[in-house]
């Protein structure tokens, strides 16, 4: 519309913009799943002042088709808004629809900046819905931008639905908004937020008007914000409302009354669900008992599943005695096995569950669950605390939430879950009876125990319709007047935790050292229920004692025992609660005695239903030995450094001391339990391999328990925590299996450094290299080959004392050097053996895994190391076998239990099977023999090695590897015997003996060129001979000559050494 001068005064005077500062919010609303509906085959709406069309229906200024309304439009159903049915509604052209108004007015406040006219609260919008208050214009979009409307869908799910289709803002074209309104027949309405675009820059109201004190508008940054997004508004009536004050009427007025079944009643007293402000919910109803098997429940007989067919949320306060008993029926319309009900501990202790036999549940979000038929909320609900919760079932979105909070009104629990229904009733029947607090009688379950609340119930209300998060927690914190009965004397008595259950509540495990406090109850001479007008005074004690088992009276009282006094309490309303000093001692059986009343003679001794523990706050425990082996108290043992300080043998006993302390750190002189260890490797930090650790037998003795046959397996250094799971065990079924509940644990403590008890070895089978093929000369440097196995190589292995591998004695941890292993020698069977230089160090190897490879070298017989027998006489063949020693430590005094470990049986190997002498010595020369010949033809020269076989000198035929070097010639000076000069004859010869032979040849000299000369081979000291019986150095060897001969060109060779020659015929 066009901005008219003196708007804003008019709108000032007319007091369009004055808002009660009261919302009575009638409706919630939250988030919805955007969902648009195509609107082009709807219904175009025919606006009143239109030209052609109906007579104008505006009241209040207004402007054809830009500020306009639409007729009465039918709806097809009757939705009820702010509590009154309609019919029909109108659209107004400003995003708004309108029950029963026709007021339009201008839509424009100021054009720049861009405001918008009639704000929420306004007197002449009451009953009215705006999407959005903007100056929306139809005239401006052309035939794209119009407003629709349709009716959709089937009983009792039919939809109403406008929409603005592409409509500009007042004038300005380039705008556009598309928004969609949904009336339902259940009375939501939804929102819906399309593609927008906001040229103006103005922000118009959306929200919705009952009158000017019951009205809401949703906050929002910018309208763009919303695109793609939809409201859905909602309200839940509150169809029964079960306050269980005295009896279980129905105080909604709808008159949905229940009546007790088997004895279930309404009791009063001084635990109430809520309280606030000096009031509370006061009574509430007693079911079942912690026993069961009174099958109690409230019976409805008036209210159906015709009376909450659609979407519905149901609220409770409830106390159940026994958390973990499955079926506990909270409501329930499942008679027939076709309805919905809510229970407890079904899936688990402590868990809700709402389940229909017909849905299937799915894709549960904060910590909830789904299998099939039910969904269970997180176990959160613990026995004898109330709770309050909220189930809220959406057959619209088909989706479940389940709400739980505790007795302060703290949100334990908010999960939700798909459901793949969206009737009530999907097999149409669910006729079965609806009922609180158990199955009824008419159907199979009804007839069970297994099947009714054990507890408490209080303040139970039927919504049609869902409650929001918030309206829950409203509904929650509900309080009102509690009037006060008559007192009476208490008829029995019992103690409990303070807040548990006056029946069946128990005594949790208390710390010596820390004062509690516990609640004394006045209880009804069948102990059935609390006496909440029992008044006077009781004297309070606890009867002690340190062994479990002690027989109990009549009045359940312990037979014998310490008394520790607490003192008197007065009891209010059936209740006290008695404040009791720090226990200093620990106890493993404790009782509440109480005697009415305080003073006289009592009436009344009572001990209470559940005995306690109490423990020691802390255990303090120490490892000690007096030697690396030997258990004692002389030296502790919390070593964590990798190198140095304490040690212990790994597997050797050692002394634990485990102490109780309360919580002034005071001895407890009582405790005498039995701690098991928890461990967790300190060294090594990584890869560490977990040990056992034994604690073995403790003995007791003023608080302390003693083992001297603790042990540990493995290597390093741990951190033990010590727990004693039995001492305050009897409270294990009331009191939380841990380290706050009725465990007694230690901090731990580091206990080490273990190191191996011993080393093991296992040996390879290493084998030599045999020197010259298939032998050895004796004197000749030997040593190994390079194939597998060829040199000794030991595995030693880090032992425990029981002789388990320790396989942390790795890395850091492991210590074993060249330098620790020392006394390496070589022995042999046969002859005298002895490292020809210097024997190299061991090569030492951390294998891991507790084990080490220690290799073990001779040097290299070619660069003038390795091993050689020694060759000081002539001495028959024989076959070597070696022996190698060596002691085996580490640096920390680990050793070898054995030493020095002896490595036997080393022979030699040339891996060619067809040799068969490898390991054979022999004692060898090289030898050469004199030469005569022809000087025109070459001279041969017998040069062969020999070997001494105990009779003589044999030819060494098997030597192929002595290498020859060219013989020295000496020549003589001419004489008329000898025309042999240098030059004239030349040696030629194997590199290498074949056979054992050199084929020595010398050239012929030539025609005149007799004579002689000598010849002379340097041969190797293996192979050198005593030839001139000189002991050449003086070093006691007269095997030291090399072979020499002569040659003679020219000559005759001379007579044999014969001495008889004969023939036989």
């Amino acid at each position: 519309m066009p901005v008219r001068a003196g708007l804003l005064l008019c709108v000032l005077i007319l007091g369009l913009f004055c808002a009660s500062a009261s919302r009575a919010a009638y409706y919630d609303h939250a988030a919805y799943p955007f969902a648009w509906i195509d609107p082009a085959s709807h219904d175009r709406v025919v606006w009143t002042g239109a030209s052609g069309g109906p007579a104008p229906a505006c009241s209040g200024g207004s402007i054809a088709v830009d500020d306009d309304i639409s007729e009465e439009l039918a709806l097809g159903f009757s939705f009820n808004f702010g509590g009154v049915a309609y019919n029909s509604v109108r659209v107004m052209t400003n995003g708004r629809l309108q029950f029963n108004n026709t007021y339009c007015y201008y839509g424009t406040q100021t054009v720049t900046p861009r405001t918008y006219t009639l704000p929420y609260a306004n007197a002449n919008l009451p009953r009215t819905l705006r999407i959005y208050g903007a100056d929306l214009d139809p005239t401006l979009g052309g035939a794209a931008a119009y407003v629709s409307y349709t009716q959709q869908g089937s009983a009792p799910n039919r939809q109403f639905v406008v929409t603005w289709t592409d409509v500009p803002d007042f004038g300005n074209s380039s705008s556009r908004f598309n928004l969609q309104m949904i009336l339902r027949e259940n009375g939501d309405f939804v929102y819906q937020f399309g593609n927008i675009v906001n040229s103006t820059g103005g922000k118009a109201q959306s929200g919705w008007e009952l009158s000017t004190s019951d009205y809401d508008t949703l906050a929002f940054n910018a309208i763009e914000d919303l695109q793609n997004s939809a409201v859905r508004f909602f309200r839940a009536n509150n169809l029964a409302d079960w306050r269980m004050e005295g009896d279980f009427t129905d105080s909604s007025g709808n008159g949905y009354n229940g009546a007790g079944v088997n004895g279930a009643s309404t009791v009063f007293a001084n635990d109430p669900a809520y309280a606030s402000g000096g009031q509370n919910t006061c009574q509430y109803a007693q079911l079942d008992t912690s026993g069961g098997g009174e099958k109690r429940y409230i019976r409805l007989d008036s209210l159906t599943s015709a009376s909450f067919n659609s979407s519905f949320t149901v609220t409770a306060w409830l106390r159940s005695n026994d958390a973990g008993a499955s079926g506990q029926r909270i409501l329930v319309n499942d008679d027939a096995q076709d309805g919905w009900a809510l229970s407890l501990a079904d899936g688990a202790s402590g868990r809700l569950r709402l389940f229909n036999r017909n849905q299937v549940f799915s894709g549960a979000t904060g910590g909830g669950s789904t299998s099939g038929e039910i969904f269970d909320a997180p176990a959160v609900i613990a026995n004898n605390s109330w709770y309050f919760a909220a189930a809220a079932v959406d057959l619209y979105l088909n989706k479940a939430t389940l709400y739980i909070y505790d007795s302060n009104g703290v949100l334990l629990a908010n999960t939700s879950a798909d459901f793949n229904s969206s009737i009530w009733c999907p097999t149409g029947k669910c006729t079965g009876a609806i009922a609180l607090g158990g199955e009824t009688l008419a159907s199979s379950e009804g007839v069970s125990a297994n099947f009714h609340f054990k507890g408490n119930l209080d303040e139970v209300r039927l919504w049609q319709g869902l409650l929001s998060q918030s309206y829950v927690a409203s509904v929650l914190s509900r309080t009102r007047p509690c009037a006060a009965p008559a007192t009476t004397t208490p008829a029995a008595l019992n103690a409990v935790d303070v807040g548990a259950h006056a029946v069946s509540g128990q005594i949790a495990t208390k710390t010596a050292g820390t004062a509690f406090s516990l609640d004394i109850y006045a209880l009804n001479a069948a102990r059935t229920a609390q006496d909440g007008l029992a008044s006077g005074a009781v004297l309070v004690d606890l009867l002690a004692n340190s062994a479990t088992g002690v027989a109990r009276d009549g009045n359940n009282c312990p037979v014998s025992g310490t008394a520790l006094s607490v003192g008197t309490v007065t009891l209010a309303a059936g209740k006290a609660t008695a404040a009791v000093g720090a226990v200093s001692n620990s106890w493993r059986d404790v009782r509440v005695r109480m005697r009415y009343p305080a003073t006289g003679t009592a009436t009344v001794i009572a001990c209470s239903s559940d005995n306690f523990a109490v423990k020691p706050a802390y255990l303090s425990a120490i490892a000690s030995h007096a030697d690396w082996q030997t258990a004692g108290v002389t030296t502790p043992l919390a070593n964590t450094g990798a190198s140095g300080g304490v040690l212990h043998k790994a597997g050797r006993p050692f002394t634990l001391r485990v102490t109780g302390y309360n919580a002034g750190n005071v001895m407890t002189g009582n405790y005498d339990g039995s701690p098991s260890a928890s461990t967790a490797c300190v060294l090594p930090a990584s890869g560490c391999v977990a040990g056992t650790l034994s604690t073995g037998a403790f003995s007791a003795s003023a608080g302390t328990l003693t083992s001297g046959a603790a042990s540990y397996s493995e290597v390093g250094a741990i951190a033990a925590t010590f727990t004693d799971t039995g001492y305050a065990s009897v409270d294990s079924d009331d009191t939380a299996a841990s380290c706050a509940g009725y465990y007694v644990c230690a901090s731990a403590i580091d206990i080490g450094r273990f190191v191996p008890d011993h080393f093991d070895i296992a040996a390879n089978s290493p084998a030599f290299l045999p020197a010259c093929g298939g032998f050895t000369y004796l004197g000749q440097p030997f040593g190994f080959g390079t194939g597998l196995g060829a040199a000794p190589d030991w595995t030693v292995i880090a032992r425990n004392y029981t002789g388990a591998t320790t396989r942390n004695y790795t890395g850091s941890l492991f210590k074993i050097a060249a330098g620790t292993v020392t006394g390496q020698a070589w022995s042999a069977t046969g002859g005298t053996v002895a490292a020809v230089g210097g024997l190299p160090a061991v090569g030492v190897t951390d294998l891991g895994g507790g084990q080490a490879s220690l290799v073990f070298g001779v040097g290299d017989p070619a660069g003038g190391g390795g091993l050689a027998f020694a060759r000081a006489a002539l001495t028959a063949p024989f076959d070597a076998s070696l022996t190698l020693a060596a002691s085996v430590a580490d640096s920390e005094g680990v050793a070898h239990a054995g030493n020095p470990y002896l490595h036997g049986g080393i022979g030699f190997d040339d891996a060619n099977a067809g040799t068969t002498n490898d390991a054979q010595m022999r004692f060898g020369r090289l030898r050469l023999s004199n030469a005569v010949g022809s000087e025109m033809l070459a001279l041969p020269v017998s040069l062969s090695a020999q070997y001494w076989n105990g009779q003589g000198f044999a030819a060494n035929t098997a030597d192929n590897c002595t290498p020859l070097a060219a013989p020295a010639l000496t020549f003589y000076a001419d004489s008329a015997d000898n025309r042999l000069a240098s030059g004239e004859t030349v040696p030629s010869f194997n590199a290498t003996l074949v056979a054992g032979g050199g084929n020595l040849r010398l050239s012929a000299p030539g025609a005149g060129n007799f004579g002689y000369l000598d010849l002379a081979i340097g041969a190797a000291t293996w192979l050198k001979y005593n030839w001139d019986g000189v002991d050449q150095g003086g070093d006691a060897n007269l095997f030291d000559d090399n072979p020499r001969a002569r040659a003679a060109f020219g000559k005759r060779k001379g007579s044999d050494k014969v001495i008889i020659r004969r023939e036989i015929y």
